[in-house]
């Protein structure tokens, strides 16, 4: 019987002839798409060369299955810049040391007179120097008329501190 199905024609061939055009057929397939043998391969296409072709030319349209091979990154000449500041903020500046007063500075102690700025009263001139109110009106009886208005000394005013 088994003889009998093989010879049994199916429209215009028998069961054998269409069994082998089938067969054929995925045996091309297999072949051709890429996962047989590479003289399969060469041996239905044609391939032309370029001067700068990196994948042979394929004439039946078939994309190539290999990865193209990776671009070396060139290293920049010279240094390379660091990371960049947030925009918005202003660059980091340590703080200044604290400036050195000369011992003829210091307060309470100096060249013995100051001329007034005319920025402060009685008052803060005196704490600011060392001394109290009373202490800088017996030494400048000029400011006698300042006591106790919180005006400030005029500008220009020679104030004795010692």
């Amino acid at each position: 019987m088994a003889g009998n199905i093989l010879t049994r024609k199916v429209g215009p061939l028998p069961t054998w002839g269409w069994l082998a055009i089938v067969t054929g057929g995925g045996i091309a397939y297999y072949l051709y798409s890429g996962s047989g043998s590479s003289s399969a391969l060469s041996s239905g296409t044609s391939t032309t060369s370029a001067p700068n072709a990196v994948y042979p030319i394929n004439i039946t349209n078939q994309i190539p299955t290999q990865a193209p091979p990776p671009v070396p990154n060139p290293k920049p000449k010279g240094p390379v810049p660091g990371p960049k500041p947030p925009i918005g903020f202003p660059p980091y500046r340590p703080p200044h040391p604290p400036r050195h007063r000369p011992p003829h500075h210091k307060k309470g102690r100096g060249s013995g007179s100051l001329i007034a700025s005319g920025h402060y009263d009685l008052q803060k001139t005196a704490t600011g120097h060392g001394l109290t109110e009373e202490q800088l009106e017996k030494l400048n009886p000029q400011l006698r008329s300042l006591e106790g208005t919180g005006r400030p000394i005029p500008r220009g005013t020679k104030i004795r501190l010692r």
